[in-house]
């Protein structure tokens, strides 16, 4: 959802080990705010397991050495209240295009009111079906726009 307004920041960390585990290309977003946070996406390259009686934490990678690059949007895409916006715009190119707070109308041709909130967030998101999106957006003044927004590899 939408949060206090304040600076993000993506970063790219190129190595980190936990445990015999060395993750390569992990990208992390954050804020200066005090509240840490991992991504789930972590949990997906091995087993975790977190023991709260001994207070341990043990995870068992499915590789040894897992490489976490992902091609990147160059906005992230966030809920507020029942409608899917523009959270956060990344790139300077799209910058000049979409806006925090613009409502997503549709991705590549879904039409999003058509789709219930749950099955949006449950599901496999539609901003991972193609590595070139084409989103109507509809901006703080009601003007609607097309916009095409491309997936880029972080690095």
């Amino acid at each position: 959802g939408t949060g206090k307004n304040t600076t993000h920041y993506r970063t790219l960390i190129h190595k980190i080990k936990l445990s015999t585990t060395i993750f390569k290309n992990i990208l992390a977003e954050t804020t200066t705010d005090t509240n840490s946070r991992i991504g789930s996406s972590f949990f997906e390259q091995g087993i975790s397991t977190f023991d709260f009686k001994k207070k341990k934490f043990y995870f068992e990678s499915y590789t040894a050495s897992p490489d976490i690059s992902e091609k990147l949007l160059g906005f992230s895409p966030t809920l507020k209240d029942t409608k899917l916006i523009v959270g956060i715009v990344w790139q300077d190119e799209l910058h000049q295009k979409i806006q925090t707070g613009d409502e997503i109308l549709s991705v590549n041709g879904k039409i999003l009111k058509d789709i219930p909130i749950c099955e949006l967030m449950t599901t496999t998101s539609i901003f991972r079906d193609s590595d070139s999106l084409i989103l109507t957006v509809k901006n703080s003044k009601g003007e609607i726009n097309q916009v095409t927004a491309s997936r880029t590899l972080s690095n």
